[in-house]
C-alpha cells in the first residue's frame, strides 16, 4: 500500500512504496499487486485517511495477499519518523514492525528501507515459524 502521512506528496509515498517493495522481493518474496491496482481497490472500499487494521485485513483478502505492507511518516514533537507495518491478512494483526527516526523525507533512501525490512523480516520469521 502507499505510504501514508501528512505533508507527504503522492509521489513520495509511491517511491517508498516501491522502495520498500523492491525490498521484500529481494528477500524472495511475491508481491500480489502494486500501488495501482491498490488504488483502484482503495477506491471502490471507500477508504478514508485513517486506515484500520481491521480495513487492512479486508483489503488485502480482496487482492488475494497473506499479508499488506503499510507505512506512515509521522510528525511528533518535531521529530520525523517512519513507520513500516506488515498486516497479517488472516488475523487481521500487527505482525511486525520497524520505525526509524529521519531527518526529512529526502533522508530516507535505499538503505534506511533495507534496514527496516531487515528487521521486518526477522521479526516475522520469529511469529511465523
Amino acid at each position: 500500500m502507499p505510504f501514508r502521512g501528512e505533508n507527504i506528496t503522492p509521489q513520495e509515498s509511491e517511491y517508498l512504496a516501491s522502495m520498500f517493495a523492491s525490498e521484500f522481493v529481494s528477500r524472495g518474496y511475491t508481491l500480489v499487486t502494486r500501488t495501482s491496482a491498490f488504488k483502484e481497490t482503495l477506491a471502490e472500499m471507500h477508504f478514508q485517511k485513517d486506515i484500520s487494521t481491521a480495513n487492512i485485513a479486508e483489503f488485502g483478502k480482496l487482492v488475494g495477499a497473506d499479508y499488506v505492507l503499510v507505512g506512515n511518516i509521522d510528525y511528533v514533537f518535531g521529530k520525523m519518523a517512519m513507520t513500516a507495518q506488515v498486516i497479517s491478512v488472516e488475523k487481521a494483526t500487527i505482525l511486525a514492525s520497524a520505525t526509524e527516526d529521519i531527518r526529512d523525507i529526502s533522508d530516507i533512501n535505499q538503505d534506511i528501507a533495507a534496514k527496516m525490512v531487515k528487521k521486518i523480516v526477522l521479526d516475522m520469521s520469529i511469529l511465523v515459524n
